[in-house]
């Protein structure tokens, strides 16, 4: 019996959104990120399984990224 609790203990995920494990994987711009850091666009990305929506601003002051 104490095994299950152990298993179960164990199993819980507190849900934090760990960003770090979203480096180098692919995404969807959804709303167009102005340049120059002008304001927020928002990107669309998967992360530990599950689809977000993360706010982003350009890091450079070339193009704008475009839906």
């Amino acid at each position: 019996m104490a095994s299950v609790f152990y298993l179960l203990a164990k199993a819980n995920a507190d849900g934090t959104l760990r960003i770090v494990k979203a480096i180098g994987t692919a995404g969807e711009v959804y709303l167009t990120i102005p340049r120059k850091r002008s304001s927020t666009g928002k990107v669309q990305i998967k992360i530990q399984g599950v689809g977000r929506g993360i706010p982003r601003r350009a890091t450079c002051g070339g193009c704008a990224c475009r839906t």
